[in-house]
């Protein structure tokens, strides 16, 4: 059965809910809200571009988000390593 246009909607949106919940680094305040922002905006565009028919973003539409997704995979690279220091510091000990 296929899915309605507002339930195609309603399941991306609950979609996009639930990834943006689930960053808890922004709820701890380990990320800056505005990446938070920008990794929730990006994950629309990805959730639109996979289950949207007929959609096209063109490079002026992608290129000014290139360099703050690079910033902020940084960030999350940086907290995935002080995640792994942690763990193993708890299991030296």
């Amino acid at each position: 059965m296929a899915l309605s246009e507002i339930e195609k909607d309603d399941l991306v949106k609950y979609r996009l809910d639930r990834a943006y919940e689930t960053l808890d680094y922004v709820k701890e305040n380990k990320i800056e809200k505005s990446q938070g922002d920008l990794f929730k905006h990006l994950f629309r565009l990805r959730q639109t571009g996979d289950y949207d028919a007929w959609v096209y973003l063109e490079e002026e539409d992608v290129a000014p988000l290139v360099e703050p997704a690079q910033k902020f995979i940084e960030e999350i690279e940086k907290l995935i390593i002080n995640i792994q220091y942690s763990i193993i510091n708890i299991q030296s000990k």
